[in-house]
């Protein structure tokens, strides 16, 4: 049984993990900015979730809701960091807005919070795993999202940077690179058209990057990867219109 942390629980792929490791009798210490969504998830996993609102950017709330989830349930034995936001611009129209809070929620504070918690696991001669979502578009650009692009291919560089570092301490680092997903990041555009970009046909669920998510907790000879779920967007098209 893990007692895991995730970010970015509220909605999408967070909200998947959450209730995939709650689902398989893990316990889960669920963190998002909706503290509405969060609670929700509770719903027929009362003692298996636990959860706390927190705004990542925030430097207090997120020091505090390290600790808080520290506490939950006597330390973590995963990290799994959903956390993410989109603003689509051409790249001549980004503000300085635009690319901070898309770095900072992208990058800066999954660096923070995985700093945090491994810190944590040293001091107390723990292993732990640590799974950062990144995105295909760390790969392959696509116009209109050169500040998400750019936070995302530095969490890859991140993550394997991680796995180099922390390796020799028993802890894990690896990402998952999910294509286009079905999430409120996509609300709004032509799904038909999204869809089509895709060897297999379709846009990704949630769930399935789930499933991808779970994997790379429990797969032990595991590090330093980034993993593609993204049903094969990355071979079929030189790029993704946005």
């Amino acid at each position: 049984m893990l007692r895991t942390l995730v970010t970015g629980a509220s909605s999408g792929i967070g909200r998947a993990v959450t209730l995939a490791l709650a689902a398989r009798g893990d316990c889960v210490v669920a963190t998002g900015r909706d503290e509405t969504r969060l609670s929700d998830l509770r719903t027929g996993h009362p003692e298996a979730i636990r959860t706390i609102a927190a705004d990542l950017r925030v430097a207090s709330e997120r020091e505090l809701m390290c600790d808080r989830a520290w506490n939950a349930f006597g330390g973590l034995d995963a990290l799994v960091q959903c956390a993410g936001v989109v603003r689509y611009r051409p790249f001549l129209e980004v503000t300085d807005d635009d690319m901070m809070v898309q770095w900072e929620t992208n990058l800066i504070a999954p660096f923070l919070v995985g700093q945090a918690v491994a810190r944590r696991w040293i001091n107390e001669a723990r292993t732990g795993i640590i799974v950062n979502v990144a995105s295909t578009l760390a790969q392959r650009p696509a116009e209109n999202t050169s500040a998400y692009a750019a936070s995302k291919a530095g969490l890859v560089a991140l993550t394997k940077t991680m796995a180099l570092e922390l390796g020799p301490h028993g802890i894990r680092a690896n990402a998952v690179l999910p294509g286009i997903i079905d999430t409120s990041m996509v609300a709004g555009r032509a799904l038909n058209g999204l869809a089509k970009l895709h060897l297999l046909g379709r846009i990704g669920r949630p769930e399935e990057v789930a499933q991808a998510i779970l994997y790379l907790l429990d797969a032990p000879f595991v590090t330093g990867t980034a993993l593609a779920v993204d049903g094969g967007i990355l071979l079929a098209n030189p790029g993704i219109p946005a």
